[in-house]
């Protein structure tokens, strides 16, 4: 007897088994903003986004499924760490950008609960949109702060006679 196709399951995602848990999720470069790992071995290709999003060394090596020693070595290369910095830091503007589109759907939900009908609601939603817009503002002269600190630096270096 003909065995019988099997179905797609739409809820499983394709490459994973029903039982299966869900995959780790790693970083992800978008192809516009490629990082390129062509100079690397296979294996270091395959194992950079695993190492770029773990917490250590040891997890790194574990969850890449090499020895620590072979991690050690292969960041010791200026290629490799040069490659994984690059990684990581396109990873961190990924995440902010995320992190940024999140807010967004944080401050529409804040502006809906001061439209509630009920009043402490109402003040709550403003009393914790106003105090991040405080945090906000003074992070913000903060940063124009650190920035006039390091022109001043920089001009400072060029002129040895600034100061005297």
């Amino acid at each position: 007897m003909p065995r019988k196709p099997r179905r797609n399951n739409p809820s499983v995602p394709a490459g994973q088994s029903r039982g299966a848990a869900p995959a780790e999720t790693l970083p992800v470069v978008p192809a516009d903003d490629h990082v390129d790992l062509s100079d690397l071995s296979f294996r270091q290709q395959a194992a950079l986004p695993v190492i770029a999003s773990s917490p250590s060394l040891s997890q790194a090596a574990r969850n890449a499924g090499i020895e620590e020693n072979t991690l050690r070595r292969w960041l010791r290369e200026p290629l490799f760490a040069d490659r994984l910095a690059a990684f990581r830091q396109q990873s961190a503007v990924i995440a902010r950008e995320e992190l940024n589109a999140l807010a967004r759907r944080g401050m529409a939900v804040f502006a809906e609960a001061m439209s509630a009908p009920d009043p402490a609601i109402r003040v709550r939603a403003a009393r914790y949109a106003l105090s991040y817009a405080v945090q906000f503002a003074e992070l913000q002269n903060l940063a124009a702060s650190v920035e006039e600190m390091q022109r001043l630096l920089s001009q400072a270096k060029l002129d040895p006679n600034v100061g005297k």
